[in-house]
């Protein structure tokens, strides 16, 4: 077996799935974090994003910084290694535990249309159908519908916050009723898509919405 890292010749696959020199370069959101997002944070507490701008999900919790080696691998999911998520969704179940424990229905971040077909697959769909497997919790991976492609990278928060209103809908509001969700990703930047997606699950009826990512980037000074 090849590590799903780096590649190099691992004896001990399919526990861990990394080698041993890649669990060293990874950074894991094990220390302080936020209380509300779950970002990893330099001490305890709420972190500066959230103070700015409270996020409409009742709380977050994310498995790695979005930081170096971690941050590349989070990356090459995107875009080709989807064998990746064996890994994540198993990093991720460890921090369900920061979450309340509640019986959730797991909903995928959605891609546009063209996104998808350009990318070949949604790597928030793979993460949940994995967690799914894992934790035994249903899942609906078409109960939302990404209206329009938008681009966050050169925005501020402020901005991002703007930009994203209005570009998610529910497809089933119906189902949505006194449910507990849990939006599952693979990063939480600004947190501004994750609020949205709470804030049109609430809408149409869901009792509570929590949120899970494979990573987030960390607080800032």
């Amino acid at each position: 077996a090849s590590c799903d890292g780096c590649g190099r010749e691992v004896f001990s696959y399919p526990t861990p799935r990394l080698c041993e020199k890649c669990l060293e370069r990874i950074t894991l959101n094990d220390g302080y974090y936020c209380q509300k997002c779950g970002r990893p944070t330099r001490m305890d507490g709420v972190c500066k994003s959230c103070k700015r701008a409270l996020p409409e999900f009742e709380k977050g919790a994310s498995a790695l910084a979005y930081f170096d080696f971690s941050a590349g691998l989070v990356n090459q999911f995107k875009n080709g290694k989807r064998y990746l998520v064996y890994y994540f969704a198993e990093e991720a179940c460890k921090v369900l535990p920061r979450l309340p424990q509640r019986d959730y229905t797991l909903v995928a971040v959605p891609l546009t249309r063209k996104k998808k077909r350009l990318r070949g697959y949604n790597q928030s769909v793979e993460l949940v159908k994995r967690l799914a497997a894992l934790t035994g919790f249903p899942h609906r991976i078409d109960l939302l519908e990404k209206v329009r492609d938008n681009e966050q990278k050169q925005l501020s928060a402020i901005e991002r916050r703007r930009s994203i209103v209005g570009l998610f809908r529910v497809t089933d509001r119906k189902f949505c009723k006194g449910k507990d969700f849990l939006v599952v990703d693979d990063i939480m930047t600004s947190g501004a898509t994750l609020s949205e997606i709470t804030s049109r699950l609430l809408r149409a009826g869901a009792s509570s919405v929590c949120v899970i990512t494979v990573s987030a980037v960390p607080d800032r000074d």
